[in-house]
Parts: C-alpha cells; sequence; structure tokens
C-alpha cells in the first residue's frame, strides 16, 4: 500500500553537498526515548550516590579515551569538555538529591540530568549547545548501570549506543547527534558515511561543526522524518534501514525515497524547493525592501587567492571570498581550501581561553596568532577578540554580577566584558600586535570587536587597538543597535562585519538555540535583510568595507543579495567555499 506519509522535508543546511544513498537510522539513546522501568528507592542514597559517581568517573575517562583518538581538534576539546560535565559536582549533587528524595538509581541519572537540561536550556548560548553532551552522559551512564560494566557504554556495538557497522556508504539519520556519537561513527566507518541528516540540532551545535570541519554533507532541524521512516503504512518494500534518500546540504532539503529526477533536480538547482514543492515560501530568494538602498549597486567581480581575473573597471566592487576559522584547525591540511580563499574572514579566539583554569599569555596567544598568520601571506585576516561572557563563562573570572544571568545573551559579554575585565583585552592586543611584528606585516591584518551596541563602544575600542599599532581596526554588527547606527559607526572604525547568526536571533527575539524557534531565525527574514541593506548603504556612504562572517554568507538564496546590498566580502566554514564560489559566479559574468 502506498505510504500516506510526507517524502519531503526541509531543515537547516549545514554542510553543503548533494547526496542520495541507503539510509541507517542511528537510533541509540537508550536514556531519554523510552520510559524509566519503576524501580525501588535504594536503600542507602549515600552510597548509592558514590556509586553512581563512580561510574560517571569512567564515562569521564571514556570520552577522554575518545579524544585521545579523535582526528580534530574541535573534536578533541569537546569530548574533553564532555569528560569535565561527567564528574561535574554540581551533576552529582543533583543525583544525590534525587536518591534522598527517593528516585530509585536510574531515575535518580534520568531526572538529574534533565534539571540540568533544563537549566542550560534556560540559560541559553553556549550552555544551551551542550544539553547534547548531558543526554549523552545520561546514557552512557545507564548504559554502564544496565549492564554492570562501564566499558560497554561506549561499544561499538552496544551499551547506550549501538554503532551501526556500515556495510555500504550510507546516509546516518538520527534525532540528535552529541560528539562522541559522530566521532565513534566516524572512526568505525570512515569513508562509509556519505551524509547525516538529523531532526534536531543547528548551525552552532557541536555536531554540526564537526561534520562541516569533517566535509560530510549535513542536514538538522529536519521535523517528523523519522516518524515517516518508521510509519507502519509505508510500502514493505521500503524497510526502515536502506529506504532511500536524497538532501542538498546547502539548501536544506530532503527527500524520502526520491526517484531519479528528484535526485537530479536536488543536485542540479540552486534552489530545488520551488520545484520541488518542499516549502518554496520558506526558502525562496529573499527580496530586498524597497527602501533598503541596495538598488544601483555597480556590479561585481568574485576575487579569488586575493586577485580578480580581469581588471574590473571603477563601476565594479572586487568580493572576497574568506573562511571562518575557531583557530585550532590543522592548518597544513587545508592547503587547498587556503589557496582557493582570498583569506580569513573571522578568526575566533575563544578557544584560547575556555575550559582552562588561568588566562593564556602574551606569547602564548602570539604564537597561535602568528601560525594563522603566516598560513596566509598577503592575504586578509580578521582576527575577532575575545567572545566570550555569561553563557561562555572564564573559569579564571568571577562573574561580574556574582550569580548566573537570567538571559546571558542580552547579558555581560562580548566588549561588554572586555571593558569589565579591560587587562585581558589589552594583552589580547598585545599579543596581535607582537604576531603582525613577527610576520613583518606580510598580511593584511584585521582586528575587530563583537558585541558592539553604541558608536561610544566602538569609538573605545577603535582607540584601544590603535594605540597597539594594529592597521585596520573594525567592529561586529550583530545588534539591531549597531545596524540602525552603522553610518555613526563606520565613522569612527576602518571595518564592520555583520554576524548575522546573532543580529537574527536579536530582530527576531528568538533564541537561536531553542528548536521551539527555529522558524523565526531565518536571516532572509526581510526585517532582518533591511537592516543588512541599511548597514550596506552606510558602507557606499562612508567608502568603508562591510563583510558578513554569519551562516547567511553561505546561504546560495541569500549570499547574490547580499552582494547587491553592498557587501564587500563574505565568509564562511571552509567546507562552503567551493559552493560559495560557484553561487557567485554568475554574477561575475553578467
Amino acid at each position: 500500500m502506498p505510504s500516506s506519509t510526507p517524502s519531503t522535508f526541509h531543515g537547516i543546511g549545514i554542510c553543503p553537498g548533494t547526496v542520495a544513498g541507503p539510509a541507517v537510522i542511528f537510533a541509540g539513546r537508550i536514556g531519554g526515548d523510552t520510559a524509566a522501568e519503576p524501580e525501588p528507592p535504594c536503600a542507602d542514597p549515600n552510597a548509592e550516590t558514590e556509586r553512581i559517581a563512580g561510574v560517571m568517573a569512567n564515562v569521564a575517562q571514556e570520552y577522554r579515551d575518545l579524544a585521545a583518538s579523535a582526528d580534530s581538534a574541535d573534536a578533541r576539546a569537546m569530548l574533553e569538555a564532555a569528560a569535565l560535565l561527567a564528574v561535574d559536582r554540581g551533576l552529582i549533587n543533583a543525583v544525590s538529591k534525587r536518591l534522598h528524595m527517593g528516585d530509585g538509581p536510574k531515575l535518580a541519572v534520568r531526572n538529574a540530568v534533565e534539571e540540568y537540561a533544563a537549566l542550560f536550556r534556560n540559560l541559553g548560548g553556549r550552555l544551551a549547545e551542550r544539553v547534547a553532551d548531558l543526554e549523552d552522559i545520561r546514557d552512557r551512564t545507564l548504559a554502564a548501570m544496565e549492564n554492570g560494566a562501564v566499558g560497554e557504554g561506549m561499544g561499538a556495538q552496544g551499551g547506550a549506543h549501538a554503532i551501526p557497522a556500515l556495510s555500504e556508504p550510507s546516509v546516518i539519520v538520527a534525532r540528535e547527534l552529541a560528539p562522541a556519537d559522530l566521532t565513534m561513527l566516524l572512526g568505525a566507518n570512515r569513508g562509509m558515511v556519505l551524509g547525516i541528516v538529523c531532526e534536531a540540532g543547528g548551525v552552532t551545535s557541536h555536531a554540526a561543526i564537526l561534520a562541516t570541519q569533517a566535509g560530510i554533507p549535513t542536514v538538522m532541524r529536519v521535523g517528523g522524518l523519522l516518524d515517516a521512516m518508521t510509519d507502519d503504512s509505508h510500502d514493505d518494500s521500503h524497510p526502515v534501514d536502506g529506504r532511500m534518500i536524497a538532501f542538498n546540504g546547502e539548501t536544506g532539503d530532503v527527500v524520502l525515497d526520491p526517484t531519479d529526477r528528484e535526485i537530479a533536480l536536488l543536485r542540479g538547482q540552486p534552489d530545488p524547493g520551488a520545484e520541488l514543492g518542499l516549502g518554496a515560501e520558506t526558502i525562496s530568494a529573499p527580496t530586498v525592501p524597497d527602501d533598503a538602498g541596495a538598488a544601483g549597486v555597480p556590479g561585481v567581480a568574485v576575487a579569488q587567492n586575493g586577485n580578480v581575473a580581469a581588471d574590473p573597471s571603477p563601476e565594479v566592487r572586487e568580493i572576497k571570498l574568506l573562511l571562518n576559522l575557531s583557530g585550532s584547525e590543522d592548518l597544513a591540511a587545508m592547503g587547498e581550501t587556503i589557496a582557493e580563499s582570498d583569506g580569513v574572514g573571522l578568526l575566533r579566539t575563544e578557544f584560547l581561553f575556555l575550559d582552562r583554569a588561568d588566562a593564556p599569555s602574551v606569547t602564548e596567544q602570539a604564537d597561535l596568532y602568528e601560525r594563522v598568520l603566516r598560513a596566509f601571506p598577503s592575504r586578509r585576516v580578521v582576527i575577532r577578540t575575545l567572545d566570550a561572557g555569561s553563557d561562555k563563562p572564564l573559569a579564571f573570572l568571577p562573574r561580574t554580577d556574582g550569580d548566573a544571568e537570567p538571559n546571558p545573551a542580552l547579558g555581560v559579554r562580548g566588549i561588554r566584558l572586555s571593558r569589565v575585565y579591560e587587562s585581558l583585552l589589552d594583552d589580547q592586543l598585545a599579543a596581535l600586535a607582537e604576531a603582525f611584528d613577527r610576520t613583518y606585516g606580510d598580511v593584511d591584518l584585521w582586528v575587530m570587536a563583537p558585541m558592539i551596541a553604541t558608536v561610544e563602544e566602538a569609538e573605545w575600542f577603535a582607540r584601544k587597538a590603535r594605540a597597539y599599532g594594529l592597521p585596520n581596526v573594525g567592529v561586529m554588527i550583530e545588534t539591531p543597535a549597531a545596524a540602525l547606527c552603522a553610518r555613526e559607526i563606520l565613522d569612527v572604525v576602518d571595518f564592520a562585519s555583520i554576524g548575522t547568526n546573532d543580529l537574527t536571533q536579536y530582530v527576531m527575539a528568538a533564541d537561536r538555540c531553542n528548536s521551539a524557534v527555529s522558524g523565526l531565525l531565518d536571516p532572509a527574514n526581510p526585517a532582518v535583510m533591511r537592516l543588512i541593506a541599511m548597514v550596506g548603504a552606510a558602507a557606499r556612504e562612508t567608502g568603508k568595507p562591510v563583510g558578513v562572517c554569519g551562516e547567511a554568507a553561505g546561504d546560495p538564496r541569500i549570499a547574490p543579495k547580499l552582494v547587491e546590498m553592498g557587501v564587500t566580502s563574505l565568509s564562511v566554514a571552509p567546507a562552503r567555499l567551493p559552493a560559495l564560489r560557484r553561487t557567485l559566479t554568475p554574477l561575475s559574468a553578467e
């Protein structure tokens, strides 16, 4: 009997690439998706607390062992962070509290983790992104308690997550993947994972970051896919595992049991949604508002490796295509990608500061910055100063208010934290100046501050950075206030970069870590586009460059519109660079 369930879906494109292949469902998650069996209260809560703490300590060691074998620095950092979370005293105390309230051992673990997860969700930001880690810790702890042996929690064929051994290249379909899940999947099935489709997660989730770094086509937030795949009404010729699935990792379009024509459309259409009926309203090209100042923009020439193919006329603008980096990448392994880029549009520096007991020294920072600068000789490298705060707390700093902020996304973060702890910024600026001096100026260094909301903040940062001799000083445009005052801000700095991820969440009043409001987080929304166009107009008026380094820069629906609105550079994850160049090449030919 033909299926009555949907066959087409739409999610968020994470890593570009069009994939068609057999689906393998990653089930796992014994801890969260099934009802807890009744169990009596324990006789000795204190003794049981110690036993569970021991189990969790062993789970932490398993994370550390997995981190030691991980290929990427980011994966290692995420797994080490999960190890610390597994032995967090507050989490163990929450388990003890539940045991003393009468919960059985397994129920106590479930309830304690859910309390922690609810707290992390409410805090938002980086902490909300760690809910998947908490759930993974829960599952592995419960698996070890169930099996009576901790080591089985990470086992390839059992425990909390049965890691499938793929017999053919396949697409992994899951509700959500923790960093440990993805690391184990890739480790056990090298070259066999065609792509990844998840019902949860998002552009900033840890799994998304790792999948993008690995260059695996990925789509997330594909609601209803697992229900459709497991629905009893589907044709018996379509088993759950092995059903064909196809998707486009740029547009987020997903097709279950696709026809040859649908696969061809996914591969050949930059925006196949209109033909496939995948929610064309959601993925149609955004309309630039009439009053946004985007009309009359000259033609463009897309640069490559810092050069424009033909000498453009004065009426033609050069668009640089840049990379977003976290600083922990293996630059030696990125030779081809580096060669195809025009430099770095965003170097995040947070990893130098997070999960450590003291601040990095000037020399330690300068060594890292120098390594990146030397990888991009004669090209632009844009480095963002520390973007931390109460949602990305620094262990070596006391909280600014003595307690957790109720809404950290709107709290003391970015430039606000730098003004509270000014010596931290001074050391970073000194390190950047030292690294620049070591390269003898053989790089186009740009430095920018995050979370700017006022002209006064921009002036303060520019004055301080220029005092260290840094050649190009700019700011991030992430708040509606900064976008509305872009003309005045650009008067006091050398450039600006639009962070569309944060800008969208602030414009739409929707936490980008809350999947319940993910439908609002589309940078193509007219309100967001109007503000971006205002910044572009300010750039043309002042003659100052403005780039985009958020996810919108790599969105094939939006990137051409950003260029039309006056943006002079687009910065994306390394895996997205070839697709972005293909998207913009027709503009050069016009």
